[in-house]
C-alpha cells in the first residue's frame, strides 16, 4: 500500500519505489531504501513527516505516494 495510507505511528516498511531514477537515487540518499523500516509521524496537508531511524524527513504527498509499504 502507498505510504500515504498508513497511519501514524505505525512502523511499516519499504516494499518498493515507484518513480523516476532520479527521484528514487535522491531518496536513497536520504536512506529510503527497499527493506528499510520508517515510521509515519505527521500527515498535515501536502506533506508527510516520517522517521527514519533517528533523522526526521518530510515528504511531498505525492512523492509518498509512489513509495510502497507493507
Amino acid at each position: 500500500m502507498p505510504l500515504t495510507f498508513c497511519d501514524s505511528g505505525i512502523t511499516v516498511e519499504i516494499m518498493a519505489m515507484r518513480m523516476e531514477a532520479s527521484e528514487k537515487r535522491r531518496l536513497e540518499n536520504l536512506g529510503f531504501v527497499i527493506g528499510r523500516k520508517l515510521t509515519p509521524l505527521i500527515d498535515r496537508g501536502g506533506v508527510m513527516l516520517v522517521a527514519l531511524g533517528s533523522s526526521r524527513v518530510a515528504l511531498n504527498k505525492s512523492v509518498a505516494q509512489k513509495i510502497l509499504v507493507k
